[in-house]
């Protein structure tokens, strides 16, 4: 039998300072992360939310990160060999700061998805050729997108799935004036059509398909009403499976058809040299504590015999050096307890062994 494992993880956000800190450890013979599980992957996947740059002028928003190009290296190390950059950040200091963290990462071997120099660029699948003729292809978009950070035609950018608000005012309004609009969000038509296209055309060409998705509202754990339309579309165009990161939140999972949908997969690396500036500013916009959660469950997709066969759930917690590693005993417990309790609402159940889940894919 020819098994081949696959990692998702969540939101990455590596600074200098504590990169070059866990590198110094490295050395030492203290490994950072999780990498006692890395060493048995075939292939790693991350979402870098930051542009590695020193270039450019910040985006006109709310917050803007950024952090040093030698970072990549730093990432390479951690054992990724994927990592896309679909989501709200990667423009921070606009189209220099992209290009930039595009050659970083190219430069320290890691294979870029989800954004480029142009659409068509952004919006390709990253497919991977692994071992036992397994073909897997990685769909990386982003819905959360500031203005200016979309891919267009002739504009750098991230490979964008439109979503528009409406609000709608209830008739309660007129008796309690004040009362909070109706939210209602739909996913933009043409491009869920080109991503289902896509998806149908990997898998009649072989491939194993996953959509690595930003959505999802931040420290929230109800899904908005976008996510559940797009599900729907991604398991009829044939998706295996779905991975969604951007609320900072571990979420619940969902079994769809077979196919396991990780709302949140929360945060992998978070380091204060990145995100502390912009703590403050959020506080004062939304008025309310503004924490990222340290605990996460990792899905290892478990491939045998070219055959999707279910996702090794791993609880990790990202510890004072900002990096995530897996639980074990009590800890691991609370975190698979967490994450069970999220998902009771969709029905999904997994076996826990060893300290690790199992979801085989026979739940609908």
């Amino acid at each position: 039998m020819t098994q081949v494992r696959v990692m998702f993880v969540g939101d990455v956000m590596v600074g200098e300072r504590e990169a070059d800190a866990l590198q110094e450890a490295s050395a030492s013979g203290s490994r950072p992360g999780l990498f006692p599980v890395f060493d048995n992957l075939d292939l790693l996947v991350g979402n870098l939310e930051v542009p590695l740059t020193t270039r450019g002028y910040p985006a006109e928003k709310l917050i803007a990160w950024r952090t040093s190009p030698s970072v990549a290296s730093f990432l390479a190390q951690l054992g990724f060999n994927v990592l896309t950059l679909a989501n709200n950040h990667v423009m921070d200091y606009g189209t220099l700061g992209l290009l930039d963290t595009i050659d970083a990462l190219r430069g320290a071997g890691i294979v870029v998805g989800g954004a480029g120099e142009n659409l068509e660029q952004a919006s390709k699948p990253v497919s991977v050729a692994m071992t036992g003729g397994v073909k897997m292809s990685i769909l990386a978009v982003s819905c959360s997108l500031p203005p200016g950070s979309a891919a267009g035609i002739e504009r750098p950018g991230v490979a964008p799935l439109r979503v528009t608000t409406s609000f709608i005012v209830s008739r309660r309004f007129y008796d309690c004036p004040g009362v909070s609009p109706i939210v209602k969000t739909e996913p933009v038509t043409e491009d869920v059509e080109h991503l289902t296209r896509e998806i149908t055309r990997l898998k009649q060409e072989g491939h194993i398909v996953v959509v690595y998705i930003h959505w999802g509202i931040g420290y929230t754990t109800a899904p908005a009403d976008y996510q559940r339309e797009l599900i729907d579309r991604f398991v009829g165009a044939g998706v295996d499976m779905i991975a969604g990161h951007h609320p900072h939140i571990m979420e619940g999972v969902q079994v769809v058809d077979r196919v396991p949908v990780f709302y949140s997969l929360s945060n992998f690396a978070i380091h204060d040299s990145v995100v502390a500036p912009g703590v403050e500013g959020v506080k004062k916009s939304i008025g309310e504590t503004w924490v990222k959660d340290r605990d996460a469950i990792v899905p290892v997709m478990v491939i045998r015999d070219a055959k999707f066969a279910g996702v090794e759930i791993f609880p990790t917690h990202v510890g004072a050096d900002g990096v995530a590693r897996k639980t074990t005993g009590s800890e691991a417990e609370r975190i698979l307890t967490r994450a069970g309790t999220l998902s009771q609402g969709f029905g999904t159940q997994w076996e826990s062994q060893q300290e690790i889940g199992w979801l085989p894919l026979h739940q609908s």
